[in-house]
């Protein structure tokens, strides 16, 4: 790995490398996929949280986020 120029901070090559749209709908396909299965098939409660409907409502909202995002992406 190379080494930074003077004066410049990790955090600006974060913002640099985007993820590839076929990256996107894979994530997106995979979250959708474990929330469903989640939702159906798990139940966990801590003093009375569900943190199954939590984990799949995360999932699916994740899944919601990158799917749009490649939608609009693949439309320029």
């Amino acid at each position: 790995m190379m080494p930074l120029p003077t004066g410049e901070t990790t955090r600006g090559k974060v913002n640099q490398m985007p993820l590839k749209d076929e990256n996107i709908l894979a994530i997106g396909m995979i979250s959708m996929a474990l929330g469903i299965l989640i939702g159906r098939f798990l139940h966990l409660e801590y003093a009375g949280f569900s943190i199954t409907d939590f984990t799949e409502g995360v999932l699916t909202g994740l899944s919601l986020v990158l799917n749009l995002t490649y939608l609009i992406r693949r439309r320029k």
